[in-house]
């Protein structure tokens, strides 16, 4: 009953990721929302729809929000980093990029914590990380400019900057269950990183905000000014319908922590990467489809193993 519970976790993380890479890539790609301003206004409504649950974290002791503080430091610029890839990069590329992130969780919850892994736990991990090298490890596309090879390879950069962030994060994250209830983890997280990210935000705005002052005091007297383009507003329904998503993952990702070891719950997710290999190649032509299906096969061979054996 247990593993049919995991499955089903396990099932609908992926596909609420899936959908909520897909609507977020599709905003972002004109680069005319900034990844930090939409992790911002996401995590805005998802603060508000855990209003119920916030409300009464309060009261827990500093042991938890010490705790919830470190994985909120590393989560809110590891999702910006995120974001910053997922623009950058085809979708099929950016899911198995986090595969070192069940290894790096791992480690570090095994020297924290003394979360000791089974052998055939780290074999899956092992597996896994096999296949996201077949996965990003291909033909180079001789057709590319070198603006978009620079482009992907910083997206690639940015993407492994983020799996190490969110990979402590998640460490500290499920350290957090131990004082206090799975919603109340929820809520708490969303609060937290969104009052961090609107921090980081504001004092974004206003140093951007001096920086064109100081331009424009410098330019006052030039007859053609250069126009900048004007960020186009974003449909409101579009961000809460995300933030419900983004609930619906993070929920079942908190879920899956209280049940097993942080780095097998982050390797069972790498099964998305085989969703994400379809859903890149129909949606945005991504190609390649043969070596990325296999290479993701051999990450769900992986996967398989951690539900199999998860003790």
């Amino acid at each position: 009953m247990e593993s049919l519970i995991i499955a089903c976790l396990v099932f609908a993380r992926i596909a609420a990721t899936t959908w909520a890479n897909v609507v977020q890539k599709r905003q972002l790609t004109p680069a005319n929302q900034s990844p930090l301003a939409l992790f911002t206004a996401v995590w805005g409504w998802m603060t508000l729809l855990t209003l119920p649950w916030w409300l009464g974290t309060f009261s827990l002791g500093t042991q938890f929000w010490s705790w919830m503080l470190l994985a909120c430091l590393l989560e809110v610029p590891g999702n910006v980093l995120l974001l910053r890839s997922l623009r950058a990069t085809d979708l099929s590329i950016f899911a198995p990029l986090s595969s070192a992130k069940p290894a790096i969780s791992l480690l570090l919850a095994c020297i924290l914590f003394a979360e000791l892994p089974s052998w055939p736990g780290m074999l899956g991990v092992a597996i896994i990380l096999l296949g996201s090298l077949l996965l990003t490890v291909g033909p180079r596309d001789s057709a590319s400019s070198p603006i978009s090879i620079a482009q992907k390879r910083a997206g690639v950069r940015d993407r492994l900057l983020s799996v190490l962030l969110t990979a402590m994060a998640s460490v500290f994250l499920k350290r957090t269950l131990e004082d206090a209830g799975q919603w109340q983890v929820l809520s708490a997280w969303c609060l937290l990183s969104w009052l961090l990210a609107a921090g980081w935000t504001i004092s974004a705005t206003a140093l951007e905000s001096r920086r064109r002052l100081r331009t424009s005091t410098i330019n006052i007297a030039s007859t053609n000014p250069v126009a900048r383009p004007v960020a186009k507003p974003r449909p409101l329904t579009t961000h809460v319908w995300v933030a419900v998503t983004m609930l619906v993952m993070q929920g079942c990702t908190i879920a899956l922590f209280a049940r097993m070891h942080v780095g097998y719950a982050l390797a069972l997710f790498q099964i998305g990467s085989l969703v994400g290999v379809f859903v890149g190649h129909r949606l945005f032509g991504e190609g390649d489809l043969v070596r990325r299906t296999l290479a993701a096969l051999v990450m769900v061979a992986g996967a398989l193993l951690i539900v199999l054996f998860p003790e």
